[in-house]
């Protein structure tokens, strides 16, 4: 049995968690570290993605005692925990450790220890030497799930960050691969248009739905595409919206966009004469968004 790392997590240093010396610290013998982002990346996720944890892809090898790890930090999620656990997901039989419940405090790393109490260098944990601090490497044995973002938190280290991701994006959704962009092939997008065709001739007329622009697609009503198409919003810089559809008396659909950025226009116009050739695009240039779906 293993357990999983669940709440917001980065790298956290300087903190009154991490201790001088303590930014890196080794992984006991016996434990391994599995991460579903690269250090420096987002983790995005909600609960569809947590219901089905064993059908996930795990693309990063876990680490072991033969490699040092960022002493990174795990933050209560508040609020967020109901909404992501509100279908009880199994996690596969392991253990759940949340920061805020239990005896686990609103904010834990992975050592809280000093470098005379806990080991920094593989070597010294071939050695026999043990983390005796009361973080998570301290408390846990076995195989460690961090279900949580890895990235860094100072902004300082936003150049060297982007250099380190170079390639790579700089949030991924949870089960993705961290180490490449996804792209929409062909036969994605002609799914995407279809999907997004059915949802302008089924949408209830005048109800507000939410789009997302995200690098160079639109997906209308968001929660209803595929992992193939969360994992590339996920994965590039999104905008989120809301849009109505209408008709008009001769029966022309109206689709209305609102909060919708003048640089995204003629985008938008673009997407929608592909899968919705005859409809009138409508932009009052209005705000009126919620933006806490879960996706």
């Amino acid at each position: 049995m293993g357990y999983i790392l669940l709440g917001l997590g980065g790298l956290d240093i300087p903190s009154e968690l991490v201790q001088p010396g303590m930014e890196r610290v080794a992984i006991p013998q016996g434990t391994t570290l599995q991460f579903l982002s690269e250090i420096g990346q987002e983790l995005v996720y909600g609960a569809e993605a947590l219901d089905h944890w064993e059908e996930l892809t795990m693309h990063l090898r876990p680490m072991d005692s033969s490699r040092p790890v960022y002493n990174l930090t795990l933050a209560d999620a508040g609020d967020r925990y109901e909404v992501e656990l509100r279908n009880d997901p199994t996690f596969g039989g392991h253990e759940l450790i949340r920061p805020g419940i239990g005896d686990i405090p609103e904010r834990i790393s992975l050592c809280t220890g000093t470098t005379a109490t806990c080991p920094t260098r593989p070597e010294q944990v071939a050695a026999g030497d043990v983390h005796t601090c009361d973080g998570l490497l301290g408390k846990l044995q076995g195989d460690l799930f961090w279900v949580a973002c890895t990235a860094v938190l100072d902004e300082a280290y936003d150049p060297v960050v982007d250099a380190a991701l170079a390639g790579m994006p700089h949030r991924v959704r949870l089960g993705a691969d961290p180490d490449r962009f996804p792209v929409l092939d062909a036969a994605d997008r002609a799914a995407l248009n279809q999907l997004n065709a059915d949802h302008v001739a089924h949408a209830d007329r005048w109800q507000k739905h939410e789009y997302i622009i995200a690098g160079d697609a639109l997906f209308l009503i968001p929660a209803t595409h595929g992992r193939q198409g969360k994992e590339y919003i996920a994965a590039h810089d999104f905008h989120l919206g809301v849009f109505t559809v209408s008709d008009m008396p001769d029966g022309t659909v109206v689709i209305t966009f609102q909060d919708l950025p003048l640089e995204g226009y003629d985008f938008t116009m673009g997407a929608v004469a592909e899968f919705a050739p005859t409809a009138q695009v409508d932009v009052p240039w209005a705000t009126d968004l919620d933006s806490s779906s879960d996706w």
